[in-house]
């Protein structure tokens, strides 16, 4: 089966050792959202991220950016929120994880006084998950089984 041009939208799964695979590929970003609410509802233990990937671009370039959505209401808050994470993703190879965790519940309470919605429930899975992933692949630990998202505490 050929993928379309079109189909810029994709869900990847994040795979142990840094990898990640294309799963499935959207031409509308509602398509792909509804597709990845279904991923995360029957399989919540897998990791998946919806990117924005055209055809011929490099995933392994596309995954290494910052992602934009974070669920927050608006795009400013997105960006707030990006810009927590690009900081913490920093700090993370870097220092232990408990004193990761007191820098994020800090910025987290910076961030809430202009976009509270960063306590909403799906933001906070979305930062926890991500976050999860990331300290797994910096510390080489198994997805499945050392860190859980609750770690966070958020």
């Amino acid at each position: 089966m050929s993928v379309s041009p079109f189909d810029v939208w994709a869900i990847v799964r994040q795979l142990p050792d840094m990898q990640n695979a294309v799963v499935s590929r959207f031409r509308r970003r509602s398509d792909a959202e509804e597709c990845l609410r279904l991923y995360r509802r029957h399989m919540p233990h897998r990791n998946y991220l919806l990117i924005y990937a055209p055809k011929d671009q490099d995933l392994g370039v596309l995954m290494d950016a910052m992602p934009q959505d974070w669920a927050m209401y608006t795009e400013e808050g997105n960006a707030e929120v990006a810009k927590m994470m690009q900081d913490l993703r920093k700090v993370l190879k870097h220092q232990p994880l408990p004193q990761v965790r007191q820098l994020l519940h800090r910025k987290c309470e910076a961030v809430s006084n202009t976009y509270p919605e960063i306590y909403d429930t799906e933001v906070r899975g979305v930062i926890a998950s991500r976050l999860t992933t990331w300290a797994c692949q910096v510390h080489e630990l198994p997805t499945s089984s050392a860190l859980s998202s609750d770690y966070w505490d958020l």
